[in-house]
């Protein structure tokens, strides 16, 4: 993994030299016995950063002995007790695909908090969801989103994680409709939507925001326009990507009218909205 945590801090730091002696100040207890070490920043357990010193560069220019983190699979003093549990739940002990890395147990400290977040932070949920595709989702499609990821038992899957978590729910989504729903005003995917349509489509148009057919539904002709989402890569950084698709199908007759690739390049944004709710939250239980 190309990431990092310090011990009881929740944030997730890139994985630099320069970086990791910033933050560990080069002493005690990341740099013990000529060894360099750090929490994992999901599943908590001791992590040992290899090649500190011997991140070099070939005469190709590649990478001979690239820095890196690992898990190890015994206890640090004053870094962290290992767990062999946390370890097989942890997605970033084999970054995969959502469906390919395998599942976590119930009971798994992250199933569970992934499943707090979706009932008692649906709201920051829905808000990340709806700009990562630009489309304010109704409640009929949420509905349908919410009953989907938990039918497929969404947060078992080491692909899902906290910090990934609004645009994992998106991917779990079947091919859905998005006419008859509103585009984001000014949100930069939504834009890109409103044009794709505008250009592609035959039978949708986008009225101001409102995405709808060009022409009332004639009887024995099937029109719709779908969304889903492919390609999900997890990697070792929490730097997700996945492809949202639109298509137009008339008939049965499908043709793709747009394709995009999103990356997910702020790790913590999402998480650290959650903590600032709960923070909020707490100082209201104090008064209320």
């Amino acid at each position: 993994m190309d990431v990092f945590s310090l011990v009881n801090d929740e944030k997730t730091i890139n994985l630099t030299e320069d970086n990791y002696h910033k933050k560990t100040y080069r002493k005690y207890p990341y740099y013990q016995n000529e060894k360099h070490f750090a929490v994992c920043p999901e599943c908590k357990n001791p992590i040992l950063i290899v090649n500190l010193y011997n991140n070099q560069v070939d005469e190709d220019g590649k990478k001979s002995y690239p820095l890196y983190a690992r898990h190890i699979s015994y206890d640090v003093k004053g870094i962290a007790t290992y767990s062999e549990q946390s370890y097989l739940d942890c997605s970033l002990s084999n970054p995969s695909s959502i469906t390919t890395g395998g599942k976590r147990s119930p009971g798994a400290k992250t199933s569970i908090d992934i499943l707090d977040i979706i009932k008692n932070h649906y709201s920051t949920l829905y808000g990340f969801m709806c700009k990562t595709i630009g489309i304010r989702i109704n409640d009929k499609l949420f509905k349908e989103m919410i009953a989907n990821f938990t039918s497929e038992e969404g947060h078992l899957y080491r692909g899902v994680t906290r910090y990934n978590l609004p645009y994992t729910f998106l991917y779990m989504t079947d091919n859905t409709k998005i006419h008859n729903q509103f585009l984001i005003n000014k949100n930069p995917i939504a834009i890109e939507i409103k044009k794709a349509i505008d250009k592609n489509c035959t039978e949708f148009e986008v009225d101001g925001t409102y995405i709808k057919p060009i022409n009332k539904f004639e009887k024995g002709k099937y029109i719709s326009l779908e969304i889903y989402f492919t390609n999900h890569i997890v990697n070792s950084s929490f730097n997700d990507s996945m492809e949202i698709v639109i298509q137009e199908n008339i008939n049965g007759e499908v043709e793709e009218i747009y394709k995009k690739k999103i990356k997910f390049n702020d790790k913590d944004l999402f998480i650290n909205k959650i903590k600032r709710d709960k923070r909020l939250k707490n100082i209201v239980d104090l008064f209320i």
